[in-house]
């Protein structure tokens, strides 16, 4: 076996954590992007210290959050022309 050549459960943590990486830097950049900064630090911290599924459920509720706010402006649109 050589030293120099990685094991497969290597490979398959260092992706791992790449992927955990990203979905946390996408997070909390869309966390940084928001409007509401209400519980703000709370939400940081969910997303750094829960992994995979604090990303994910961030980016889930960011992506809800903004879709009811487009639904609720095309609503007020249209109720008024």
């Amino acid at each position: 076996m050589n030293p120099l050549v990685p094991v497969g459960t290597d490979i398959v943590w260092a992706g791992l954590v790449t992927v955990h990486s990203l979905l946390a830097l996408a997070a909390l950049i869309s966390l940084a992007r928001s409007h509401d900064k209400k519980g703000w630090i709370g939400t940081a911290l969910f997303i750094i210290l829960v992994p995979f599924i604090g990303p994910v459920v961030s980016l889930i509720a960011a992506h809800r959050s903004r879709n009811e706010g487009v639904g609720a402006e095309q609503t007020s649109v249209s109720s008024t022309s």
